[in-house]
């Protein structure tokens, strides 16, 4: 019995792997991730989705995902984790 379907998304510049993260096949909620790095003028970026899931089984023959990329320009940053429930955040004294 095949537990480890799924799908697997890389990123390339230049023909190099950049990036590789794997989601199974059960998984209904996938993953984001933000992919720092500098691309100058004549380079270029590659987006791949692989029929390989977290087991490496290449044989499961059914695969099927969504998948967006978006390039944003400057610096970006990753945004700050939700606080746990039950916990107050404040910036200052006034946010009390």
């Amino acid at each position: 019995m095949r537990t480890t379907l799924g799908v697997t998304g890389k990123v390339f510049q230049n023909g190099t792997e950049i990036f590789s993260q794997a989601v199974a096949g059960s998984d209904q909620t996938g993953y984001e991730v933000l992919v720092n790095t500098t691309v100058n003028e004549g380079e270029y970026l590659d987006f791949a989705l692989t029929p390989v899931g977290p087991g490496g089984d290449t044989g499961d023959g059914s695969d099927g995902s969504h998948m967006t990329a978006t390039i944003l320009a400057g610096t970006v940053m990753e945004p700050e984790p939700p606080a746990p429930p039950g916990m107050v955040v404040a910036d200052s004294a006034a946010d009390y």
